[in-house]
């Protein structure tokens, strides 16, 4: 026999509408065009059109559908404490009774639906709307009616349980298994409760079980920022203030060992997190110390700390795409590839516009991209895919705009691609660099490399180079000519460890001596060094050229510098030292992060 559920009908459906996010951090508008959907109610054993409910069965049937967005999740809860979840607009929910007991309780449902905005939070499912319904539920003569409830007072958990009859009992109370207490009363204060969740049982005289209740964990920490690169982890406000002592943050990551932030003010609610953090995948572990006994706690190695979570990861900047090789198209948009090509909007935090080539009959675990490269001016942009090595070129503004050229009559495995602001492809095969032509698809001239591992070519196509460890062999290439015009090396000084052409000018190029530290700008035209100085860094990570800055690394910092001179701009506490690159007034990381170049 099902026990019944008089349902009071408390208010209207729509209690709130919100762009929310889990994780409660802070986020940029993604749609000022976004508007809050419509929620219609296909089905839904909870009646809307009534005062009083009776529900005679333990089973909700439920159908939501809404207008243009899609419903992520329904999510029940109980007297504010989650029951469960169904990923899906339509479903059933359980009433299980065992963990209802006697009395008034209160019943919500949180329909969570997406954005359709196109960031990677709406992909995740962590943006959108959500619409919430209550109902006030009276529960009778269920299994547990006489289970223990919690309350809150003074900042102390309280337990409380009903009489067992009008005679006088001991009650002894267990946590965890331990005992932490006796009492005549039916109401517990335990003093030593700091939120961490726990298991309580009551028991009678001669160890005859009576009640229980399981106390969930309630604090979660939250990455949070503001727009000045300040990072933070944070967690709501503590309910148990009374019981705590101190609080302590430990974080670990790739740059040491742990770390720890500790405050004895109860009140606070976060950590500015240490700024050479960037970039890192650091985990974060908040531990509360109780200010009272704690049976329980004080058994293990360490007597007062009250482990109150499971260790957190994040990563520890803004949100950007994890990236293994990225470009900037413009000072906004970045060019980049995963699984598929995307093109992603820095300032509005979210992806413009994802593609994968995958033609019909493609063998699985082949259709892929190999080796994108982009175009000096950041329009076009060139990639093998597949195991066959087909060439495809293509538009960096609209990744559905593109052709797949065969080059199969001439090359099987091609590698090191580049593309020229003037659609000249250049890759090596066995030793030997094409030059071809992606708009009249003809091979224009080969070069055999007989010493060296690294090149890039200019803008145009008018120069490139092939360099070894300790050398830079420059060449200019005109009508299928291809002439040496310089090589830089310990006996034909300067050396330099580090070249790279100018994207805003192809009659520029700069390059760098990891040792003197000394930065040359060279107009390739008659090779005259036209502007020098000192970059005294131990890596150089990027250059925008067009913003003039160079991005570059030493002792766990990222520098930012002015290409005109050298003067340091920005300067970034961090262990990361690859993968970056500058887009306008953003650095980026491969780790999926960035910061903001105020």
């Amino acid at each position: 026999m099902f026990n019944k559920y008089l349902i009071l009908l408390s208010f209207a459906f729509v209690i709130q509408s919100c762009i929310y996010n889990t994780d409660e951090v802070y986020y940029q508008d993604l749609d000022s065009n976004f508007n809050v959907p419509q929620v219609d109610i296909v089905q839904l054993d909870l009646s809307l059109d009534k005062d009083t409910i009776e529900l005679m069965y333990s089973t909700v049937y439920f159908n939501f559908t809404s207008s243009n967005n899609s419903i992520n999740y329904i999510s029940f809860y109980v007297d504010d404490y989650f029951r469960g979840r169904v990923e899906s607009g339509n479903g059933i929910f359980q009433m299980n009774y065992d963990f209802i007991y006697e009395g008034y309780h209160k019943l919500r449902i949180d329909v969570a639906i997406g954005s359709n905005t196109g960031s990677i939070a709406d992909s995740l499912g962590l943006e959108g709307s959500l619409f919430q319904k209550e109902w006030v539920i009276k529960v009778n003569n269920t299994p547990h009616s006489n289970a223990t409830t919690t309350t809150v007072k003074d900042g102390f958990l309280v337990l409380r349980w009903q009489k067992k009859n009008d005679e006088s009992h001991e009650y002894s109370i267990f946590k965890n298994g331990y005992e932490i207490g006796k009492t005549t009363e039916t109401e517990f204060i335990d003093s030593g409760y700091v939120g961490r969740g726990a298991n309580y049982d009551i028991y009678l005289e001669e160890h005859k079980h009576y009640s229980y209740v399981d106390v969930p964990g309630e604090v979660k920490l939250k990455l949070t920022y503001d727009n000045d690169n300040n990072f933070y982890i944070n967690w709501d406000n503590l309910k148990y203030y009374s019981a705590i002592d101190s609080i302590i943050i430990i974080t670990t990551g790739n740059s040491g060992g742990d770390h720890t932030l500790n405050t004895t003010d109860i009140y606070l609610d976060g950590f500015p997190i240490p700024g050479n953090y960037f970039g890192e995948e650091r985990y974060f572990k908040l531990l509360l110390t109780p200010k009272y006994s704690n049976p329980y706690y004080e058994s293990l190695t360490y007597p007062h700390i009250n482990f109150l979570a499971d260790y957190q990861k994040y990563k520890v900047g803004y949100p950007s795409p994890a990236f293994a090789y990225a470009h900037k198209i413009n000072d906004d948009e970045i060019f980049g590839f995963d699984d598929y090509l995307y093109r992603y909007s820095i300032a509005e935090g979210r992806m413009e516009e994802t593609y994968k080539y995958d033609p019909a009959g493609t063998p699985i675990g082949t259709n892929y991209y190999f080796q994108p490269r982009i175009s000096p001016d950041g329009k076009s942009y060139v990639s093998c895919f597949g195991s066959n090595r087909n060439l495809i070129y293509g538009s960096t503004s609209n990744l559905q705009d593109f052709k797949v050229l065969d080059m199969s009559s001439f090359v099987t495995n091609p590698t090191k691609f580049f593309i020229s602001n003037n659609g000249i492809c250049t890759f090596i095969e066995y030793a030997v660099l094409y030059f071809y032509n992606v708009e009249s698809e003809n091979i224009m001239t080969t070069f055999e490399i007989t010493n060296g591992y690294l090149y890039d070519i200019s803008g145009d196509a008018d120069y490139f180079y092939i360099a070894t460890q300790d050398r830079v062999n420059l060449y200019s290439y005109s009508n299928g000519n291809i002439v040496n015009i310089r090589n830089y090396h310990f006996n034909d000084p300067p050396v330099y460890n580090y070249f790279c052409f100018s994207s805003s000018d192809s009659n520029e190029a700069v390059a760098w001596n990891a040792d003197n530290k000394t930065f040359d700008k060279i107009r390739l035209s008659d090779l005259q060094i036209i502007n020098s100085f000192l970059v005294d860094e131990d890596k150089i990570l990027d250059i925008d050229f067009e913003n003039e800055q160079i991005l570059s690394y030493k002792d766990f910092s990222l520098i930012v510098r002015d290409l005109a001179g050298g003067t340091i701009l920005y300067e970034f506490p961090s262990s990361v030292n690859s993968n970056c690159i500058l887009s306008g007034n953003h650095l980026l990381s491969g780790m999926g992060v960035c910061l903001k170049l105020n």
